[in-house]
């Protein structure tokens, strides 16, 4: 177990703080030490130097992100593109379950390991990752924030891998998928009537949600806007229908008032957004109009094969595997058609391959990875984001082999092979 003296991310935040002070230092003594070079400090408070024709020193901090068409760009006016993995065991596993030394499939529950998450962090950049996509606790157990027993409050245990990513120059999405209930499956609107009766009374109103994200204290926004590797999904996967209301649209203008606040208080970072399971209801609304106004604002979409939903068994998606059968459901079925047409950011924030349990229908997993190569091209060819589903080695869309042999981390299954050689391929 591990315990800090103070919280972790007032630690950080101090850290940021200096970071203006600590590049003046070091660009004087670059200055006083080289000759012919000419040096320009830039954007301190993400902590590295541009060398004009030499590209970028860095001193471990991610440069800011903002939205130019739909292009993510850094500070400089360099596209960043956001790929990586889904980590979603901080939701209901005390410690978020970092893959630690020893890591046998259900070891590491109710162990706070930092040398796990740093040893899973350096994995991850080392495969060539910009972004990894990490779920928060339930909101009540955020809000609360007390030690489940682990050594380490909910909040700080979030600071501290926001902190690690981000001397390792990763971006972090955090993202909220359940209000109180986190064993009782995700929650589809996160503020009452529309929530599970388990959940009832931690939101209790649109302006509650508001407040989660952009209030002044026990926000998301006051938590973690010092960082400047964080991305902010505001909900993962809402959905919901009532013949009263249509949620889609209360959903749209309640994160609309959350951009407009966060921009208010002078926070710029990303805002991800989307509705349905798949994001096909906001991808389609964007052809209606249906468009949030304001600074660096993200769509993001979900979609697999071999669930439910895209790409099989429903009215709209074929299971095709083929390219240009997937690339043909991603715009007409997925209307990815409306992101492009409108010139709008999007990653695809979740999605995966199924290696382990049974395929659907004497279907093929050549075929599921197929897709999953297809897939990939698509993104690439559009220049859009990516985090796959999931950093795990067991599950159903693990993309790490299942093996507890290995003292820390198995290596990559077909499907974790592939997501590496493409965003090797698309840096571009």
């Amino acid at each position: 177990m591990n315990t800090f003296p103070r919280s972790y991310h007032n630690q950080c935040r101090e850290k940021m703080q200096t970071s203006r002070s600590t590049l003046v230092i070091l660009t004087a003594i670059i200055l006083i030490g080289t000759v012919g070079l000419s040096f320009t400090v830039s954007s301190l408070y993400s902590a590295y130097i541009k060398i004009p024709g030499s590209g970028f020193v860095s001193l471990g901090y991610a440069p800011p992100l903002h939205v130019e068409g739909k292009d993510i760009k850094d500070d400089h006016g360099t596209v960043v593109y956001l790929r990586g993995a889904v980590k979603p065991q901080h939701l209901a596993v005390p410690g978020g379950w970092w893959h630690p030394e020893g890591s046998m499939n259900d070891y590491g529950y109710w162990v706070w390991s930092p040398e796990a998450v740093q040893y899973n962090l350096d994995k991850m950049v080392e495969l060539g990752f910009t972004c990894v996509r990490v779920f928060l606790p339930d909101v009540e157990r955020w809000l609360n924030n007390e030690d489940p027993g682990i050594g380490i409050k909910p909040r700080d245990e979030i600071s501290y891998v926001i902190d690690q990513a981000n001397l390792r120059g990763l971006y972090v999405m955090i993202v909220p998928w359940a209000v109180g209930d986190p064993y009782g499956g995700q929650t589809g609107i996160p503020w009452d009537p529309y929530t599970k009766p388990t959940e009832r009374g931690v939101l209790t109103t649109p302006e509650d949600f508001i407040n989660l994200w952009a209030g002044d204290q026990d926000s998301y926004s006051a938590e973690y806007g010092h960082f400047p590797n964080v991305i902010y999904e505001l909900w993962n996967e809402p959905n919901g229908w009532t013949p009263d209301v249509d949620l889609h649209q209360l959903y749209f203008d309640t994160c609309q008032e959350i951009v407009n606040r966060l921009r208010a208080k002078g926070d710029e970072h990303l805002v991800v957004y989307q509705f349905n399971f798949t994001g096909i209801d906001s991808n389609q609304a964007v052809g209606w109009g249906r468009i949030l106004t304001g600074t660096n604002v993200v769509y993001g979409s979900h979609v697999y094969r071999t669930l439910g939903g895209p790409l099989r068994w429903t009215p709209y998606f074929t299971g095709d595997y083929l390219y240009e059968d997937v690339k043909a459901d991603l715009l007409n079925n997925m209307y990815i058609q409306n992101i492009l047409d409108n010139n709008l950011p999007l990653i695809m924030t979740e999605y995966g391959a199924l290696m382990n349990g049974p395929l659907v229908g004497g279907d093929t997993r050549e075929n599921e990875l197929t897709w999953y190569t297809n897939l990939h091209r698509c993104l690439n060819e559009w220049g859009f984001g990516y985090t796959a589903f999931e950093w795990r080695s067991y599950t159903s869309f693990a993309i790490i082999e299942s093996n507890s042999e290995y003292p820390w981390l198995p290596p990559l299954n077909a499907a974790g092979e592939i997501l590496r050689d493409s965003i090797t391929a698309g840096k571009t």
